[in-house]
């Protein structure tokens, strides 16, 4: 089974940007004449207002009412209570990083400056991700395409060479791996744009004055041109310029048109979200996985005294699938642990054929350890969640269902213990998808409380169930007339020698 470690942290692309930052391509333009009013030094103490941060906040946070609520109200008071200890500005900005989380939005945080916010969105719009941001790989005929960000050009770039890859060879199926994506920008285009057949209208940035029209109607928003482009520089500009930003997906060539599943996590954030939600709405995709994290906001840098960036949500985004994704995420189509999703994507796409292969693979060894009475050997193949049943037993032995692997072992190490052997002679098997069939005869031997052993053949229909390596459902049916036969002629074998006895 394959296996992902995910760990909530910095956006992937963040790090890259920050190193590219230390190194800057042209000269840094001169420090202001005015002296900062906090210190650049990480261990000095913190002395600028929090007011001054909160301006900047109620100037160009989408929503400033956010900051009249309860939320932000123990968050501020959290804040204070800091302040009067006088922290030092590494321990405040971590402090204020750390309640912003649990506060009343995301995408709100606190960075040291290495450049001025202007220059920061430039060299957005200029960097690269590097060769892990996406990562191609096969499973047969099956294509994994692995994207960890969405923000580089390189990113754009190697999700289109990913797309003729998968396009030439061709896929059979292809599975979008977002589980590990904090977001980006732009490379969400290629990424859902080769994937459609038509434009899709997918949402709408809601810019501070679009929030105070009040709830957003799609009717007004198609009636505007389409944003595009490819400089953040110039979408922060526009999207805060205008009320609305209506988002438009064009098609691209070379279009995939096979069956798409798209893995998800609770880490799944911001533009990966979107991009989630987009082929949801396109009709495009199932997802598979956890819901998403809920961070869909646009963010955008501002300078604050002392180096220091602020980062503030400039805009909410609405989805015409999905609805408002801020704190509330993106649903899966099928909900499970993200990471087994792969593992159940690949199932998913499996043929007949292949399914059917590792159905017997797992169901020939627990059949036979279930002939073997090892249960141990058994124990480790069943699902939690197993279920078993024999209803030809119920007028024998009484009821024989069981639920779940705990109540299933107990069983089987209890009722079957006064069994001395087990031998099974096939008939015919045969698997079939999920599900494997075993026709032939049993012979077993059950000892009696009186200690008499009943010897037995009977015909028996063994039915399992096998998903994710995992017996998830086993039924017996046999004919039980050869052992009720064999236990009233043993009885009443005893009953003669009793009497003759007396």
């Amino acid at each position: 089974m394959t296996s992902i470690v995910l760990r909530a942290a910095m956006p992937f692309w963040l790090p890259l940007l920050l190193a590219m930052l230390a190194r800057p391509a042209w000269a840094e333009p001169a420090a202001p004449a005015t002296p900062p009013v906090v210190s650049t030094d990480a261990t000095a103490p913190w002395s600028l207002p929090l007011g001054e941060i909160e301006a900047v906040l109620r100037r160009e946070l989408f929503d400033p009412g956010l900051l009249d609520g309860p939320a932000y109200a123990a968050l501020r008071a959290e804040l204070q209570g800091l302040l009067a200890s006088r922290p030092q500005r590494k321990q405040f900005v971590k402090a204020f990083n750390a309640a912003w989380r649990q506060g009343p939005s995301s995408h709100v945080s606190l960075q040291p400056a290495q450049v001025p916010a202007a220059q920061m969105a430039e060299r957005f719009d200029l960097m690269d991700a590097g060769p892990a941001a996406v990562q191609l790989s096969w499973r047969g005929d099956t294509a994994v395409l692995a994207v960890n960000t969405l923000m580089g050009r390189d990113t754009e770039a190697a999700i289109g060479a990913a797309y003729r890859e998968i396009t030439a060879r061709p896929a059979r199926a292809l599975i979008i791996d977002l589980r590990r994506n904090a977001g980006g920008a732009f490379a969400v285009a290629p990424l859902v744009g080769h994937l459609l057949e038509k434009a899709h209208d997918s949402g709408v940035f809601i810019s501070q004055r679009g929030q105070a029209r009040g709830p957003v109607e799609r009717a007004v928003v198609e009636q505007l041109a389409p944003w595009s482009g490819g400089s953040l520089r110039r979408f922060w500009a526009d999207v805060t310029a205008a009320p609305y930003t209506r988002l438009r997906f064009e098609p691209l060539s070379p279009r995939y048109a096979g069956p798409v599943t798209v893995l998800t996590s609770a880490l799944t954030a911001s533009a990966a979200e979107l991009a989630a939600d987009a082929l949801l709405g396109a009709g495009r995709v199932q997802v598979f996985g956890e819901r998403t994290a809920g961070q869909m906001l646009s963010q955008k840098p501002f300078d604050l005294p002392g180096g220091l960036l602020l980062f503030v949500p400039v805009a909410d985004y609405h989805a015409w699938h999905s609805g408002r994704i801020e704190g509330r995420g993106v649903v899966p189509t099928r909900a499970m642990p993200a990471d087994k999703a792969l593992d159940a994507a690949l199932a998913d796409v499996m043929t007949l054929a292949e399914r059917s292969r590792q159905t017997e693979a797992v169901a020939r060894r627990y059949f036979e350890a279930y002939i073997a009475r090892d249960w141990d050997r058994l124990e480790a193949l069943l699902d939690t969640h197993s279920r078993f049943e024999d209803a030809t037993a119920t007028l024998v032995f009484g009821s024989q269902a069981r639920m779940g692997k705990a109540a299933q072992m107990k069983f089987f190490r209890e009722s079957y213990a006064a069994i001395r052997a087990m031998r099974y002679s096939p008939r015919s098997q045969f698997a079939s998808g999920e599900h494997m069939v075993f026709v032939g005869e049993l012979a077993w031997s059950l000892e009696l409380a009186n200690r008499q052993v009943i010897d037995t053949r009977m015909p028996i229909v063994v039915r399992l169930q096998v998903r994710d390596g995992r017996v998830v459902e086993h039924l017996d049916t046999a004919d039980y007339k050869p052992f009720v036969a064999a236990l009233r002629k043993a009885q009443a074998t005893v009953g003669r020698v009793r009497g003759q006895s007396e």
